[in-house]
């Protein structure tokens, strides 16, 4: 693996977001939360965080044109899809709701130490991911890292936006969340992530936790 790839795929394993939580039994769960009240839930919670993805991220694409000449629709698309994809395997899923709750402030040192080792395997499984896709379109430096800058922006951004995210990170008031912009360096990102927060609710609303639930299933297929 080229130098250039090696820092691109330690970039991404550092980018990753993964909900922090500790360990409650379901139906502790059910009585304590709004949203995620059972395993099925917590899928559509995933699969909805990751369909928006998609979507700003390709409307972030599409905005840019000066910026990301060098990326094709196809390439931003079929890396966004890419996204989470450690999570929609049935063994990631349930040991991350069985962590669904609290920001990992709050853990014990014992219930930490078991949740790393859920990001460190969950990490590895997206990194490899990232690295195939990188060797398999060949891409330039520059090229993966503006994936990499779209990916990020697009999934900060609706991790502060999505009522959903507040319930999982913010441990019943005990922590509070901000908006995506505002834990972005350069100022590209910042304003980029600002315009998308602007449009967030238009943009987003067919896919919303409680509109995918009552439509009862949910696919990224068809959406670009």
């Amino acid at each position: 693996m080229n130098p250039a790839m090696k820092s691109m795929l330690f970039t991404l394993s550092l980018g990753v977001t993964l909900t922090p939580h500790y360990c409650l039994s379901t139906s502790t769960i059910e009585q304590r939360n709004f949203y995620v009240r059972d395993f099925n839930d917590f899928q559509l919670y995933v699969d909805t965080h990751k369909e928006r993805v998609i979507i700003l991220g390709m409307i972030l694409f599409h905005a840019h044109p000066e910026r990301y000449h060098e990326l094709t629709k196809a390439d931003v698309a079929q890396f966004l899809a890419l996204h989470d994809k450690s999570k929609l395997l049935k063994t990631n899923a349930q040991s991350l709701y069985e962590f669904y709750g609290q920001n990992q402030k709050f853990m014990s040192q014992s219930q930490r130490d078991q949740f790393h080792a859920i990001v460190d395997q969950i990490n590895k499984y997206d990194t490899r991911n990232a690295k195939l896709y990188f060797e398999t379109r060949r891409l330039s430096s520059k090229q993966m890292n503006l994936l990499l800058e779209i990916e990020k922006i697009a999934d900060i951004v609706d991790r502060g936006m999505d009522p959903v995210a507040h319930e999982d990170f913010e441990s019943k008031g005990l922590y509070k969340m901000k908006l995506g912009s505002e834990f972005l360096e350069t100022e590209f990102s910042r304003k980029a992530a600002q315009y998308l927060e602007s449009i967030y609710q238009d943009s987003t609303k067919d896919f919303s936790f409680f509109k995918r639930k009552l439509n009862g299933r949910f696919s990224c297929n068809g959406l670009f």
